[in-house]
């Protein structure tokens, strides 16, 4: 905590004595991701903070901002110097970084920020009042923010169960059974008592007896009258 306290009052100081020479320092600062993939809750993701474009006969000696995000989202993890930058002081209260090192001219990448995502609902990450120093004065570098791509939520498709499929034989429609038909079948059969209908031969059977009946009946008077007329 000591060291912590004495960086900032070290920062503190360089901006008082600078007052005058706020813009003798000049360099680049930007918030670049390692990696671009697309995030969603319970991910981290990893910032790199990277200094370019340096000018100044001293060099870059140190970096002060403040580090902003939605706590609510997002969780700092991990905050770590990279090549012969040391860790960043990190007021976590207030969200100061201070970082100092030898004077250098070269382009780097600081220091890198891990988050863990909490909830999607904010996850942007910005570095404001980024103030510069070689040492004998400052230079102030503009706001820099950087927002990881979200993963798109994917809606499940509704599964849709098909009607049931009527098996043949089963369709009592129309009054129609078919495979299985309770109605009994028309009886064509005819039966031994039922009498045919009479044919047209038939129709002069009895004209034929009645004149049979008259013709004995004349022949058999004729022979009386024979009879009689020999018997006289």
């Amino acid at each position: 905590m000591k060291k912590i306290i004495s960086l900032f009052v070290l920062i503190m100081i360089v901006l008082c004595m600078a007052n005058d020479t706020i813009a003798a320092m000049q360099c680049k600062i930007v918030l670049s991701p390692e990696d671009t993939s697309e995030v969603t809750t319970n991910d981290e993701f990893k910032v790199d903070v990277k200094v370019s474009e340096i000018f100044s006969d001293r060099g870059l000696v140190a970096f002060g901002a403040i580090l902003d995000y939605d706590k609510n989202s997002l969780k700092l993890e991990k905050m770590e110097g990279v090549g012969d930058y040391s860790a960043p002081a990190y007021n976590e209260e207030n969200g100061k970084i201070l970082i100092e090192r030898n004077p250098t001219n070269h382009n780097a990448t600081m220091f890198t920020l891990t988050f863990k995502v909490l909830k999607t609902d904010n996850v942007k990450v910005t570095m404001k009042d980024i103030t510069v120093s070689d040492g004998t004065g400052l230079g102030k570098v503009e706001t820099q923010t950087y927002t990881p791509q979200i993963k798109a939520e994917v809606t499940p498709t509704p599964t849709i169960t098909p009607a049931p499929t009527e098996k043949p034989g089963n369709n009592n429609q129309g009054g129609t059974n078919q495979g299985g038909s309770d109605q009994k079948p028309s009886d064509t059969t005819i039966k031994k008592d039922d009498k045919l209908p009479q044919t047209g031969l038939n129709s002069f059977k009895i004209p034929g007896i009645i004149l049979g009946v008259v013709v004995i009946l004349g022949v058999s008077y004729k022979k009386y009258k024979h009879m009689n007329m020999i018997l006289r």
